[in-house]
């Protein structure tokens, strides 16, 4: 996941040269990353951290309304590639966890009790961020229409059992539509909305913004509660079995607040946390930030592993997949071990999909869409073009049920490609589009781009 841009490119271009002179001989020979950091200089951006007025959206569907908030508790805080020989590791050095302990999930729980049982209810689909969907998505990408905001959307859909689309933008607000394109609401934070919403099981929206809190929303679009945390908060929640919100924040925290909002416990990491989480069957939270880190449900760390990590990705037996701004793909056993890597030409901050077939999809923002098989091999990979300010892929891909891979591309395009690389159809917007796309019941795709609108494409 992709935030605040040029910080995450300078945080990532030095991680990369550590990795660089780790990797020595044994790795694929790699000229030093050339990071774009074009972002910013597409947008009038205040990169001092002022805190601006936000411009009012402006819609073009539907009227807008404003909901009532009622604050119940405002907790404050505490504070021609081939896969790559694998290069030698040693676990790091453990960091101490400032934490208050608390019980495990019950073993009668399973990982997404948590999670609402909608069509797309969190980033990447599930707590695995496996991206893909028990739907057949578009097979056309006919346009069946847009909605405007005040500003670039970078955030990802989530999809509510009744067909509402939840998701934030640059503007500051937090939106809800209805399935024909309609605002429902629409919620005013503090600052930019960069992270994805995610959706409890009681039909609570949580979602973070950069005004430093997370916010937990009622379905009609009333604040239940927020919680202050010391950093901008771009990371999307991940929610466990027992109804525990994982999210990141710049303060080099991870949070675990309970459903009321209080804190059960917080982790200090190495650095930022903008990755979002990812919870395995056993109730292990992988989170990315200077290390990719695994902690118990209690908060104690099980293992980290030296890499810039992005936001992981979990497949059914166990492997877990991350992204890093070394230019690699690292696949790690559920110990932490390495088992391989599979470096592209620049750095990677899109999130892995899994298919079925056990074949992991990708962006690199060398520009291209990677296909990689389960051993670490290039199956094929596909060029998604450029702009005048560069290209690369960002987004992180969507997968349909007949295997059909969507995702967006710096060149402004929405893709659909087939399971063999070949382009199914793609469509235009006015800007880059770095959110990633979600999959409706009735194989909707929604997507938003930096040219201030959110996309339902058709079948």
């Amino acid at each position: 996941m992709k935030r605040n841009w040029s910080t995450v490119a300078i945080a990532a271009f030095v991680l990369a040269m550590l990795m660089s002179a780790r990797l020595g001989p044994s790795a694929t020979a790699q000229t030093a990353p050339q990071f774009r950091i074009y972002l910013p200089a597409l947008y009038n951006l205040d990169q001092s951290g002022t805190l601006n007025p936000i411009p009012s959206p402006t819609s073009t569907v539907g009227p807008a309304s404003t909901p009532t908030e009622t604050i119940s508790t405002t907790p404050t805080s505490t504070g021609t590639m081939s896969p790559t020989a694998l290069p030698t590791r040693t676990p790091s050095p453990t960091l101490t966890p400032t934490r208050t302990m608390s019980p495990t999930p019950t073993p009668t729980q399973t990982p997404d009790d948590g999670v609402a049982a909608g069509p797309w209810p969190l980033f990447h689909h599930d707590l695995a961020h496996s991206g893909r969907a028990p739907y057949v998505g578009s097979q056309n990408g006919s346009f069946k229409w847009r909605f405007g905001t005040g500003s670039w959307i970078y955030s990802s859909p989530a999809l509510g059992a009744d067909g509402t689309i939840y998701f934030g933008s640059y503007d500051g607000y937090i939106y809800a539509l209805s399935p024909a394109g309609s605002l429902k609401w629409l919620y005013p934070t503090g600052y930019h909305v960069d992270s994805s919403p995610a959706l409890g099981a009681d039909g609570t929206i949580y979602v973070g913004s950069d005004d430093k809190y997370v916010y937990a929303l009622n379905s009609d679009g009333s604040l239940k509660w927020r919680y202050l945390t010391g950093g901008a908060v771009q990371s999307s929640p991940a929610i466990g079995a027992d109804g525990t919100v994982y999210i990141g924040s710049w303060d080099d925290y991870l949070y675990a607040l309970n459903p009321d909002g209080s804190l059960k416990w917080r982790y200090l990491m190495g650095g930022a946390v903008s990755s979002s989480p990812a919870v395995g069957t056993d109730g292990t939270i992988y989170v990315g930030s200077d290390h990719l880190y695994a902690l118990s449900p209690t908060g104690t760390l099980k293992w980290q592993y030296l890499t810039g990590a992005f936001s992981p990705t979990i497949g059914p037996d166990g492997t877990i997949y991350v992204s890093s701004g070394d230019h690699c793909l690292h696949a790690l056993n559920p110990d932490g071990s390495p088992k391989w890597y599979y470096c592209t030409g620049d750095a990677i901050f899109s999130t892995s999909a899994l298919a079925a077939d056990g074949t992991i999809y990708f962006g690199s923002e060398d520009c291209y869409l990677y296909a990689i098989n389960s051993d670490g091999s290039l199956k094929w990979r596909d060029f998604l073009g450029r702009n005048a300010v560069g290209c690369g892929v960002g987004s992180s891909p969507a997968l349909g049920a007949d295997g059909t891979i969507y995702v967006g591309s710096v060149d402004n395009n929405i893709y659909a490609l087939n399971p063999d690389g070949s382009v199914k159809w793609r469509f235009l917007t006015g800007d880059i589009v770095a959110s990633s796309p979600a999959l409706g019941a009735d194989g909707t795709i929604y997507v938003g781009s930096y040219d201030h609108y959110l996309y339902a494409l058709g079948p």
